[in-house]
């Protein structure tokens, strides 16, 4: 099929969401790659390329909160508690959803915590505190 149609099961072309370059569907969370080159696909998880084209955002200037922008301009969602985040894993938050806290110093004795630095918590673990900024 050509560029902006997907190929059915019964061996038909049918255009994708307006939103996508190529797809896997009709639907617009069924994009592999999008129409305007300005647009990030937003995609559930590292292992699954179908997502969603959304224009950048205005304040991160690229993916929408919670997720991160890899080098292939497809936007990965971030680790559990995380607003924004350089990298899928739960250790790599940048800002924190609302009412948590993010850890900023790793435990002294890291082996006996299972806190890690930059990770996102519902309130800090005994023997921190939190500093406003």
């Amino acid at each position: 099929c050509q560029l902006g149609y997907y190929q059915t099961a019964v061996n038909q072309c049918t255009a994708c969401h307006s939103t996508c370059s190529t797809c896997s569907g009709p639907n617009e969370q069924q994009c592999k790659s999008c129409s305007d080159s300005t647009y990030y696909l937003h995609t559930n998880d590292t292992s699954d390329v179908d997502g969603t084209c959304l224009a950048p955002h205005s304040t991160t200037g690229n993916c929408q909160y919670t997720y991160y922008v890899d080098g292939q301009q497809l936007c990965h969602k971030c680790g559990i508690d995380c607003n924004t985040c350089s990298d899928e894993q739960d250790n790599s938050c940048l800002t924190c959803i609302t009412d948590y806290v993010r850890m900023e110093e790793d435990p002294l004795d890291s082996s006996s915590s299972s806190y890690q630095k930059h990770t996102c918590l519902s309130q800090c673990p005994t023997g921190f505190f939190e500093q406003n900024s």
